[in-house]
């Protein structure tokens, strides 16, 4: 080799020592990001970031929201009217609350059971025992235990006080709107992003790590050998080089040219 290319390889690498192998490995870290990213997401951010998970969620509260949803009083004689006449007709079919209609109501509480295993809503009355809104609390901050007459609702929102809601006698009515999904202790359904945790983590680093392919032009990793030992100086410079290069998008798929051996 001449010289003065010589000359430059070595101001690349540095001082050359002894004669004994070293293999670099460019981009071996990004396994270690990858998994980061789906550690550091709370569960739920993590479930709608796997594109399979969101759009299952969004069909079927969309879905099932978007249905009509029509009261009926039974019959003496096993029969059914429309009870549009009742207060609650509106309220479930318009209005549940001053801050959502009835599609975004039943569209958030589908999503909370179907991720959480749980919806929770307060049931509000007026002084004469009507239902009058219908207000969702997050799931993450209830616990269910058993009562006297019935199951004691304890709520522990992310701001402000914890609220106890219980029923006070047989004769009242649940202060809490539950829909469960399936249980294994009769309180409270089971978590779907704790039970599969594992799994949605799995899809995360997955779609990521497709992404991350993507993003470097589908070029995976290399490995550079060089048949002498280079110091950790020399390493550094040699992969940021090749980086600078050859990865990220547009840049992959060019034509390196490796010299003394490697």
């Amino acid at each position: 080799m001449p010289s003065t290319q010589r000359g430059l390889l070595d101001r690349l690498l540095g001082r050359i020592s002894s004669p004994r192998s070293k293999s670099l490995t460019i981009g071996g870290t990004a396994l270690e990001d990858f998994i980061r990213d789906g550690l550091v997401m709370d569960k739920q951010s993590l479930a709608f970031s796997v594109a399979a998970v969101y759009a299952c969620v969004r069909v079927i509260a969309e879905t099932t929201a978007s249905l009509p949803l029509i009261l009926y009083r039974r019959r003496a004689d096993g029969g059914k009217d429309r009870a549009d006449a009742d207060p609650l007709y509106d309220l479930l079919r318009t209005k549940p609350n001053p801050f959502q209609t009835s599609m975004e109501f039943r569209e958030q509480m589908m999503s909370h059971a179907l991720l959480r295993g749980n919806a929770y809503a307060k049931i509000i009355r007026d002084g004469a025992g009507n239902v009058i809104e219908l207000l969702p609390l997050d799931p993450d901050g209830m616990t269910v235990t058993r009562g006297s007459y019935g199951l004691i609702y304890t709520y522990r929102p992310s701001a402000g006080k914890t609220e106890v809601y219980e029923q006070p006698n047989p004769s009242t009515y649940p202060p809490i709107l539950h829909l469960k999904g399936l249980s294994t202790n009769g309180l409270v359904g089971r978590s779907v992003l704790q039970d599969s945790a594992e799994t949605l983590s799995s899809a995360r680093l997955a779609q990521r790590y497709g992404q991350r392919i993507l993003e470097n032009d589908a070029t995976p990793s290399v490995v550079i050998k060089h048949p002498q030992m280079l110091d950790e100086e020399a390493a550094t410079r040699l992969r940021e080089s090749w980086q600078r290069a050859f990865s990220g998008s547009g840049r992959a798929g060019g034509t390196a040219v490796l010299e003394e051996g490697m």
